[in-house]
């Protein structure tokens, strides 16, 4: 859902790696193929497709890449006439039947994670199964388009998911921007009992908390340790301190078996402690992002993020304190937010002891109760899924305009990395670790 220049790294597709996983599992030949990990043209995954064989090919989507990803469905449909064509990501979870109207190149689409419906939706149609049956599906049915009950997340089973097949990868071609090192993601749970207006991913999956069992994610982290040299991860999941517990079960464990990597992660600042950071670091923790979105409780109040001001403070001075480095998430043009409102958030990361920020303008995701107020208010300002992402704005609010909002969200890159201290931090990590050109992309992207 985002540009890989907005972090500087290309990140594994990890939904289709555990997709391709199940599939395997399951005695469905795949073939898994990253295009821009491998710097694939149309004609050269045309000849792929072609050489595999395929009966089916699943396109993971994206808003902001939407275009790119339809442009390739449509050439492997006008190539390959009788192949399935599937689609599955945020892109098929949030337009549902508005997908497959708008794009004629896509036989079905699944609405939430992937895994579980693709491969049912696989072995139904191999064994002359009544579509139907698949949960979370949308699809033709000669000139109707119909949507099946969605997904009933608490039967999709994490524990019993195969590690993703990341053999079907080239995992050199994924490096960490902080030291151009291998990493890798290890999704640790899925699903969130929050309710943040602006957050789509309890609709991909879930309000429910769902965790993997420690010991299965351990064994995760050894595999990619021995069979593919990875020490460095991002753990995955929508915040690692939700069950303050489970983000100390997990450090124990790595500390106990001695696994000797370096990880970053999410948290929510209400989760966050002194001792629980503490464990953290020794269990190789060099990084956690929090999303601040507004040092303004009022703002925060109305997008029901639950948290304060004098907690987001309490985060960044425990993980100053431990000495993990903290990135703060700004979103500009909420509602609520006022130029003044914008200008103190600004000032708040230039003045705060934030190690690095990301600035963003509010998107208003469909079914989202962002995407409904501004609808109701008639804020929407462009129906372009493909500027959806947080590096534009198509919603103005009650106080600010679209061109006010892009305007800030630059100002505050240049004021947070512009100041002395930043830029020579900043250049001397990267090249230090030999990790210019993926610094070079995130300043482009950030128009700093």
């Amino acid at each position: 859902m985002q540009a890989t220049s907005s972090w500087g790294s290309l990140w594994m597709p990890l939904s289709l790696a555990s997709t391709a996983a199940v599939l395997r599992e399951h005695d469905h030949p795949v073939q898994l193929i990253d295009c821009q990990a491998e710097v694939m043209n149309t004609r050269q995954l045309l000849d792929a497709v072609e050489a595999f064989n395929s009966s089916f090919v699943i396109i993971n989507t994206g808003f902001p890449s939407i275009i790119g990803d339809m442009r390739t469905a449509a050439s492997i449909k006008e190539h390959f006439q009788s192949i399935k064509i599937v689609a599955i990501g945020m892109f098929p979870t949030l337009l549902k039947k508005k997908m497959l109207e708008q794009y004629q190149s896509i036989d079905y689409a699944i609405v939430g994670e992937p895994e579980w419906a693709v491969n049912n939706l696989v072995d139904t149609i191999e064994n002359n199964m009544l579509l139907s049956s698949v949960q979370g599906l949308v699809f033709r049915d000669l000139s109707d388009i119909i949507e099946n009950p969605p997904q009933c997340f608490d039967d999709n089973s994490i524990e019993d998911l195969p590690f993703p097949a990341r053999d079907l990868l080239d995992n050199n071609a994924y490096r960490h921007v902080s030291d151009n090192e291998k990493f890798t993601h290890i999704n640790i749970a899925r699903g969130c009992p929050h309710s943040c207006s602006y957050c789509a991913a309890r609709y991909y999956y879930g309000h429910k908390f769902r965790k993997r069992p420690v010991g299965s994610i351990i064994e995760e982290l050894n595999e990619c340790i021995v069979k593919y040299g990875i020490r460095k991860f991002v753990f995955w999941s929508e915040s690692f301190t939700l069950e303050r517990e489970f983000g100390i079960h997990i450090c124990n464990k790595i500390i106990e078996h001695n696994l000797k990597i370096v990880w970053y992660t999410r948290s929510r600042v209400d989760n966050l402690d002194l001792e629980l950071l503490r464990k953290m670091k020794r269990a190789g923790c060099k990084g956690i992002s929090i999303g601040i979105e507004s040092p303004n409780n009022d703002i925060l109040n109305a997008c029901k993020k639950h948290i304060t001001v004098e907690q987001i403070n309490n985060a960044i001075r425990v993980a100053n304190q431990v000495g993990v480095h903290v990135t703060g998430h700004f979103v500009f043009g909420l509602p609520g937010d006022s130029y003044r409102s914008a200008l103190e958030a600004i000032r708040f990361a230039r003045e705060s002891k934030l190690d690095f920020a990301q600035f963003y303008c509010a998107v208003p995701y469909p079914q989202t109760n962002l995407w409904k107020t501004a609808i109701k208010n008639d804020w929407i300002e462009s129906f372009d899924y493909s500027r959806y992402h947080l590096a534009d704005s198509v919603m103005r609010n009650e106080f600010l305009s679209c061109s006010e909002i892009i305007e800030l969200r630059k100002r505050a890159f240049s004021h947070f990395y512009n100041r002395p201290r930043t830029l020579i931090s900043a250049v001397s990590l990267a090249v230090k670790n030999k990790s210019v050109i993926p610094h070079l992309d995130f300043l482009k992207w950030s128009k700093v």
